[in-house]
């Protein structure tokens, strides 16, 4: 992008706010991109995100009956749908101001995409928090014994096999297991040593194993190790808003710029979250 050295360039001119406005594009994009959130996150909702709520439905197991049943009852049976209202009560801003003497020094455009690259961090961060507290905060603990990959194992197994009225067992490339960064290396070290592992253990991340998808992230709740969650099971949306001002902040020379975001962030399937806290080392 050009660098744009006249403040009144950026007041005026609309070739600036365009440029602008494809950074605000480009941050909405890279959260989508870079998140472990959104890629796991339920985005199968309906309703009205202006109106505060929108909503994630799950749909009991069906099974059959005897031929002629429905006519013999005079109606067939009814799907029972289970409503998930997902309330957007969180409401976040991003807003920073550029003093002249900064826009004239480095142009408007430039300075926009360092403090747009922070702020998508910032968002991205609490994003990322939210998914996973909301995630322990409904689902359910586990204490599995033995080494990092027998606990995960032992884990994956308990989703795998659940049956209710929902769920009749999960495949496992619905499942997701997201881990420390601790349990992670540790995991890493012991496929190391195993032999004819089909893991490539020489790259920075292996994203399956034994048909699960892994993740690290530093984002995980204090004192929990390992997160194993199908797909959809929480629902994190999320709308962002431009800030849109013209002219300098009343009695400075200062500009400002940035954005607004509502979000919402429930748990859409808790039965099919499970969660292991730290172990500590007993020590002697």
């Amino acid at each position: 992008m050009a660098r744009i050295d006249a403040l009144s360039v950026f007041q005026s001119g609309t070739s600036t706010k365009y440029k602008l406005a494809e950074l605000y594009g480009e941050v909405i994009d890279n959260v989508q991109k870079n998140t472990i959130s959104s890629l796991l996150k339920n985005t199968r909702l309906s309703g009205d995100f202006a109106a505060g709520t929108v909503e994630a439905s799950r749909i009991e197991n069906s099974a059959s009956k005897a031929y002629g049943s429905a006519r013999s009852a005079g109606n067939a049976e009814k799907a029972k749908i289970l409503p998930v209202p997902i309330p957007i009560g969180i409401h976040r801003e991003m807003l920073k101001e550029f003093e002249r003497s900064d826009i004239d020094r480095i142009g408007i455009v430039n300075l926009m995409q360092r403090e747009m690259t922070n702020m998508q961090l910032g968002m991205e961060r609490e994003l990322e928090t939210a998914f996973f507290a909301k995630a322990i905060a409904a689902g359910t603990a586990v204490a599995p014994a033995g080494d990092a990959l027998e606990r995960i194992d032992a884990t994956i197994l308990q989703l795998e096999t659940l049956k209710n009225k929902f769920i009749e067992g999960v495949p496992r490339a619905m499942i997701n297991v997201i881990c420390n960064p601790y349990i992670y290396q540790e995991i890493r070290s012991d496929l190391d040593d195993k032999p004819n592992v089909n893991v490539d253990t020489t790259i920075e991340e292996f994203s399956r194993r034994h048909g699960v998808n892994y993740f690290s992230s530093v984002y995980m709740p204090a004192g929990i190790d390992i997160i194993v969650m199908a797909t959809e099971s929480v629902a994190l949306p999320v709308k962002l808003y431009q800030y849109d001002a013209e002219g300098t902040i009343p009695l400075s020379n200062a500009v400002a710029e940035g954005f607004f975001y509502d979000y919402g962030c429930e748990a859409v399937m808790p039965d099919m979250i499970f969660y292991a806290e730290t172990v500590e080392e007993e020590e002697g």
